[in-house]
C-alpha cells in the first residue's frame, strides 16, 4: 500500500478535505494533495510525521510502510 493510499484512507474515515489535514498538519494543500494523489511518490520524513501526528498516529508507523513500499 503507498502512502497516497494510506492518506486517502485516512482522510476519508476522518472526513477530511486536503485543505483540512493541510491546515491540521501545518502543510501547504498542494503537498497534501501531491502525496495523496501520487504526484509526489516520496515525501520527506519530516512531512510524513506531520501527516501522521495530524491522524494521531506514530509517524514511525508511516515511515515503516513507505519504506517496504520503496525498499
Amino acid at each position: 500500500m503507498t502512502i497516497g493510499r494510506i492518506v486517502r484512507e485516512l482522510m476519508l474515515e476522518h472526513e477530511l478535505s486536503y485543505d483540512g489535514l493541510a491546515r491540521i498538519a501545518g502543510l501547504s494543500p498542494v503537498t497534501v494533495r501531491g502525496i495523496a494523489t501520487g504526484r509526489i511518490r516520496k515525501p520527506r520524513a519530516k512531512t510524513i510525521a506531520k501527516i501522521a501526528r495530524a491522524f494521531g498516529r506514530d509517524p514511525k508507523e508511516f515511515q515503516h510502510l513507505l519504506e517496504a513500499n520503496h525498499g
